[in-house]
């Protein structure tokens, strides 16, 4: 059986995601989830694609994630658009309270990475 390749953003967010099944389900909600936030927030699909993988980090991070029977598969994490959610819902804060949006993150990356150079 030939085994399905997915696109390298989504590879990481499934890497980064604590609770790995169903992971052609969790591909499909992952594209309608990158299109949502690039048609709300006027991002590019990168963009979106690279907020979502740091709020998968962040819900790794928190206490709901770290017990896995009570951690939702990625699909259904991603269909409630759970990554909107506060942190704090999620048991503890592991980034900046006011989340930036997709844009404003991938911006503030560029520019860091500029400053290193």
């Amino acid at each position: 059986m030939k085994r399905t390749a997915y696109p390298p953003l989504f590879e990481a967010f499934w890497r980064a995601y604590p609770r790995r099944v169903k992971k052609r389900l969790a591909y499909a909600s992952w594209c309608k989830a990158v299109e949502q936030i690039t048609e709300s927030s006027g991002s590019t699909s990168e963009d979106a694609g690279i907020w979502l993988i740091e709020r998968a980090k962040s819900y790794a991070c928190a206490g709901d994630a770290k017990e896995i029977r009570f951690c939702p598969h990625a699909s259904t994490w991603l269909n409630q658009e759970r990554y909107d959610d506060d942190d704090d819902g999620w048991s503890h804060a592991s980034v900046e309270p006011d989340k930036p949006s997709p844009t404003d993150f991938v911006a503030k990356l560029r520019k860091r990475a500029n400053e290193d150079e």
